[in-house]
């Protein structure tokens, strides 16, 4: 009989310990902490976790307002005895919009709340593009400048080109006339180029927005005259404009790999506005021949002549 006593005594002994174990357990801490990476439409909400040892899991409630409205997936934050930071990523947000979100933890211990925090989105911000076509362009040509404001209200937008002639060294200066935009944010010009430039366009709002700088080329331009001369020779003629003396012009083949050299000549003043060139050659095959001038200077590029297809000779 003493040794039932003794044993149902020990049990009792071991429930009442495992009572003031149960007893003694701690609701998690939870503190929200700020948010990092806000952009126009994402975020990542952060807090602190310390579960008092005993398992346990979190998540935070997000909203427009402190009745929040929402709540993020639960996360797991152990059972350790120290706190450990947690968060959670935010998208699909809306831009210039101020959000309250609040962690909450929870256990067998009990419930607790982190307190409420706040961030605020920023508007999306406005961008400018810009392209040419085509690019590079002959000496003289037109070249349709294009681009887009994106971002909210875009529409309507006074926007100018502005542009510095090689070798960019002068400040930028309006080419034309402003433009307004379309309601999509687009805008053109068309613009004469004499001279390899660098160009970008800046929108005139407070506070302004400016296009990347486009580096618009032009290249040389060049004429090609084919005739028989004397002794079966074909002689190579032609203008380059403007003017330059001493570039090389190649008198060029079509091959199957490509423009073939067959021969060079050089450029000689002929006006104030174009230079001439011209090669007599004995060729040994017909085909399709052109004329490329070539230029190192950086005002303009390198420019070929339109294509003359030469017969064989019989």
């Amino acid at each position: 009989m003493s040794r039932v006593v003794s044993v149902f005594g020990v049990l009792l002994a071991v429930l009442a310990g495992a009572a003031t174990t149960a007893a003694a357990a701690t609701a998690p801490y939870a503190k929200t902490v700020s948010a990092i990476g806000v952009t126009p439409v994402s975020a990542t909400i952060r807090g602190t976790v310390d579960p008092h040892g005993v398992p346990t899991a979190f998540y935070f409630r997000i909203g427009t307002s402190k009745a929040y409205g929402t709540r993020t997936t639960t996360g797991d934050a152990g059972f350790g005895t120290k706190g450990i930071p947690v968060s959670a990523p935010l998208t699909g947000l809306r831009p210039r919009t101020t959000y309250h979100y609040e962690l909450v933890a929870f256990s067998t211990a009990g419930t607790s709340r982190g307190g409420d925090r706040t961030f605020r989105t920023p508007q999306i911000p406005t961008t400018s593009s810009l392209s040419s076509t085509p690019n590079p362009i002959g000496y003289g040509g037109v070249v349709t400048i294009t681009g887009a404001l994106t971002g909210p209200d875009v529409a309507g937008k006074k926007v100018t080109l502005i542009g510095t002639p090689f070798p960019f060294t002068t400040p930028f200066q309006q080419i034309g006339n402003t433009v307004l935009t379309t309601p999509q944010g687009l805008y053109s010009f068309l613009v004469p180029m004499v001279i390899t430039m660098q160009l970008r366009v800046v929108d005139q709002s407070k506070p302004g927005v400016a296009s990347p700088v486009l580096t618009q080329s032009v290249a040389l331009t060049a004429t090609l005259h084919v005739r028989r001369a004397r002794r079966g020779r074909i002689r190579f003629a032609g203008r380059v404009t403007p003017a330059r003396v001493g570039n090389p012009v190649l008198i060029q083949r079509l091959t199957k790999r490509g423009w073939a050299t067959v021969a060079i000549t050089l450029t000689r003043a002929k006006t104030t506005a174009s230079s001439r060139f011209s090669r007599r050659l004995r060729l040994r095959r017909g085909g399709r021949y052109r004329a490329l001038v070539k230029t190192t200077n950086g005002d303009y590029v390198d420019g070929a002549s339109r294509t003359v297809k030469i017969r064989g000779r019989r």
